[in-house]
C-alpha cells in the first residue's frame, strides 16, 4: 500500500494536497494527521519522504528515507513479492 502522510490539515493545506496529487498523477491515498500522533512516532525533523515496508504479518520489515530510501523499500518489496 502505499500513501501519502501530511502533518496538518487545514483547509489551505487539503486544497494544495489536492493539486499536488493531480498535478502528479498521485491514485494513491493522502492521509492528514492533523493531531500529529504518526508524524511523532516516525519523524525525525529533516523533512524527506520516508519510506515503511510492512510485512503480512503487520511487522515493519524496513524504514529508510529519501531518494536511498525509495529505491531500497521499492526493491524490497519486488523482491519479498517476487520471492528473488
Amino acid at each position: 500500500m502505499v500513501f501519502t502522510l501530511l502533518q496538518d490539515g487545514d483547509q489551505n493545506q487539503i486544497e494544495r494536497a489536492l493539486e499536488w496529487a493531480e498535478a502528479y498523477g498521485a491514485d494513491h491515498p493522502i492521509l492528514f494527521d492533523i493531531d500529529q500522533h504518526v508524524t511523532h512516532a516516525w519523524a525525525d525533523g529533516d523533512g524527506k519522504p520516508r519510506y515503511a515496508v510492512i510485512d503480512r504479518e503487520l511487522t515493519v520489515v524496513y524504514r529508510g528515507r529519501g531518494e536511498e530510501g525509495q529505491s531500497e523499500s521499492f526493491a524490497l518489496v519486488e523482491s519479498l513479492l517476487t520471492g528473488e
